[in-house]
């Protein structure tokens, strides 16, 4: 299989399954209105949007991608020590771009007058309990599995044929723009950049897994210290940006011994990886969903 032909159907895949999402989240959202004429009850709500995408849309990446050709990165391990460098430097540069990015939304905000709010920090913050430990449950352990499986071990394993380079920056900037919003979207390609190349160096999809519920979970210890009192949550935002601080410095130091990139006669360039329907397509539907998140927020 080419590789135009073989993006062109991740592309699409990917495409299908934004559709997916979004006919069924308002298809349940709609039966909800009808049995709860004055308003779904929030838990509800939730579990509509956690169950579709963990249990329905993620599982048809994983089937449909699974079908491509594939080539899995060799087994390499990754010593503890290592690994959490490589953690504090994944953590750091997140962190930096989402910096970015809100000042980026802010502006926006002040142009347009629209704005939108981060939705996990949305669900962490929720009144119903309930709801708040199902997103614990989701956001820390079940969504790093599940993103796990079907953007690195799946996605990254059928871009790696066609070079590394554009498998990693590829799959990267498809797993930030699936978030489907502004806020997450650039923090979530810097992220998924690292859990790439960290997938192609090691070969072992645990290494991400851990690594995504470490940095998920600090966001939800954030907002559990901010409901005890707000002196724990600035105690911990202090440790937070100092790890942040350490792992862009980290990055500098290790940068060229970690990101190094493999070629081969038949790597395909970036922009090739996206000149082509399927991939187009999926920029136009991740684009619309976007502007729709940040307009009707």
């Amino acid at each position: 299989m080419t590789s135009k032909k073989a993006y062109s159907r991740i592309g699409l895949i990917l495409t299908i399954s934004i559709a997916l999402d979004l006919g069924l989240v308002y298809l349940l959202k709609y039966l909800g209105n009808v049995i709860w004429p004055d308003g779904s009850p929030s838990l509800f709500t939730y579990l509509v949007s956690f169950l579709i995408m963990d249990g329905v849309v993620l599982p048809f990446i994983i089937f449909a991608v699974g079908k491509l050709p594939a080539m899995e990165p060799a087994k390499t391990k990754l010593s503890v020590g290592n690994w959490i460098i490589y953690v504090l430097m994944t953590y750091g540069l997140a962190i930096a771009g989402n910096i970015v990015i809100v000042i980026i939304s802010l502006v926006l905000k002040l142009i347009t007058g629209h704005g939108e709010i981060n939705p996990l920090m949305d669900l962490f913050d929720n009144e119903d309990v309930l709801v708040r430990v199902l997103s614990y449950l989701f956001a820390c352990v079940i969504a790093p599995i599940m993103e796990e499986l079907s953007f690195r071990k799946m996605l990254v394993s059928r871009m790696l044929p066609y070079g590394e380079k554009a498998a990693i920056i590829t799959s990267g900037i498809m797993f930030g723009l699936f978030h489907g919003n502004i806020n997450q979207a650039f923090y979530a390609t810097i992220m998924g950049m690292m859990l790439a190349n960290l997938y192609v160096r090691t070969g072992k999809i645990k290494y991400t897994i851990f690594m995504h519920m470490f940095i998920n979970s600090i966001a939800a210890l954030l907002t559990i210290f901010m409901q005890i009192h707000m002196l724990f949550a600035g105690m911990f935002s202090m440790i937070v940006y100092m790890m942040a601080f350490a792992g862009i410095a980290l990055f500098f130091i290790y940068r060229k011994k970690i990101f190094y990139i493999n070629h081969t006669d038949h790597d395909t360039k970036v922009i090739d990886a996206w000149l082509n329907v399927g991939m187009i397509l999926f920029l136009i539907a991740v684009v619309g969903e976007i502007a729709c998140s940040f307009y009707f927020a």
